[in-house]
């Protein structure tokens, strides 16, 4: 025999509660995702500073090496003579 209207009626409620509970695990899924990603976003944005903080360390004291280096050739008396040239 052929289904009847309460039939069918009841497979669509139980296909819709099926579909309501599936949309509702995955809200909740994306909330925690979305807490998740919060707590990732400041913690990368903290190795970010630290990552800027380094790379300035290290032009800073590439810097200050530089500048030892020619005040010690300064001393030494080798910068700020003209190199001659030796085919004139």
């Amino acid at each position: 025999m052929g289904r009847t209207y309460v039939d069918c009626r009841a497979v669509v409620r139980r296909r819709t509660d099926e579909k309501v509970s599936r949309v509702g695990t995955l809200e909740t899924g994306m909330s925690e995702m979305k807490k998740d990603v919060s707590k990732m976003k400041t913690v990368t944005d903290d190795v970010e500073r630290w990552k800027q903080m380094g790379y300035g360390g290290i032009v800073l004291g590439v810097t200050i090496a530089d500048t030892i280096g020619r005040i010690g050739l300064v001393v030494k008396g080798k910068l700020g003579r003209k190199r001659r040239n030796s085919f004139q």
